[in-house]
């Protein structure tokens, strides 16, 4: 055999064998996998889960809601103004949270609790007495929680409903408010000359921080004059029923001032009922804007 051929056949047994030891500790230490397994005769053909991608690369879709037996047919949050606190404008906003559930099962399922967590925050409990009832829609319901510390780093509101014995019945994130002051637009060149005007008074029942009766009083203002108008403060008056003969005004020292030719936004007030009834009295809520002598505007509404 010529030194050329022995050569070439000894690099070629050397191979071979170290090709047999790589083989052989491929699989060594704690009974570990070969990183590729080899090739099976019959492949199962990949079946794409939920969120999943077909080929494994990529970012995963988004994560399906839980199935839950109610949904969340609308919920929406907004700020509002603590009418008991000392200086209800630099007080912390509240925070409110609409909401309405659908039942599409065939039996009533009572919700007794609501968890309202801001982005990653331990969430806020408040107790409910809601009856969802089959094949429809719960009534639109308020609740106002103390906000979180940081209202402008805060994005989102997880809500986690339940029965109140520890078995979750449907949840929903929302978008947190932005707007937490009063917002002024301009009014149309073609609306009528007037006079300083509240509007669209309404008035519900919601379950808030403290102990009592609660209400939301929600209402708009417009400046239709051509000189600006200074409210010092709103003065909140409710109805008077058989138990409460006589209504307690509410005064909340929220300074606005309306330029003249336009039109403030809705904002809500959460109020704390002083009277003696164990429910809210039907009737006229009356609404006074005062400039901090006299009246300047009123309106009223009913308890929806």
């Amino acid at each position: 055999m010529s030194s050329f051929r022995s050569i070439v056949l000894t690099a070629l047994i050397a191979a071979v064998s170290s090709a047999v030891v790589a083989a052989c500790s491929s699989n060594a230490g704690f009974g570990g996998a070969p990183p590729y397994p080899g090739a099976q005769p019959n492949p199962t053909p990949y079946q794409a889960g939920p969120g999943s991608t077909p080929f494994g690369g990529g970012s995963p879709g988004p994560t399906p809601p839980p199935d839950t037996p109610l949904t969340v047919d609308s919920a929406s949050a907004r700020f509002a103004y603590d009418s008991y606190a000392a200086d209800p404008v630099k007080a912390a906003r509240l925070v409110e949270v609409t909401f309405a559930l659908n039942n599409s099962n065939e039996t009533p399922m009572p919700v007794g609790d609501l968890a309202i967590a801001a982005d990653k925050n331990p969430p806020t409990h408040v107790k409910l007495a809601l009856q969802a009832l089959p094949d429809q829609d719960t009534v639109e319901t308020l609740v106002a929680i103390a906000g979180p510390k940081d209202p402008s780093k805060t994005k989102q509101l997880a809500l986690t409903f339940g029965d109140g014995k520890g078995t979750m019945l449907a949840t929903d994130t929302i978008d947190f408010p932005t707007a937490a002051d009063p917002v002024i637009t301009q009014l149309d060149s073609k609306r009528p000359a007037g006079n300083l005007t509240i509007d669209d008074v309404a008035v519900t029942s919601l379950n808030a921080p403290g102990s009592g009766l609660h209400y939301d009083v929600t209402f708009s203002a417009t400046n239709a004059s051509k000189t600006d108008a200074s409210i010092a403060a709103f003065i909140v008056t409710p109805p008077t029923n058989d138990t409460d003969k006589v209504a307690s005004p509410v005064k909340i020292a929220i300074p606005i001032k309306v330029p003249a030719r336009t039109e403030m936004a809705a904002i809500s007030v959460v109020m704390t009922y002083s009277g003696k009834s164990k429910t809210l009295p039907t009737g006229k809520y009356e609404v006074d804007a005062s400039d901090g002598k006299s009246t300047i505007a009123q309106s009223s509404g009913p308890l929806l």
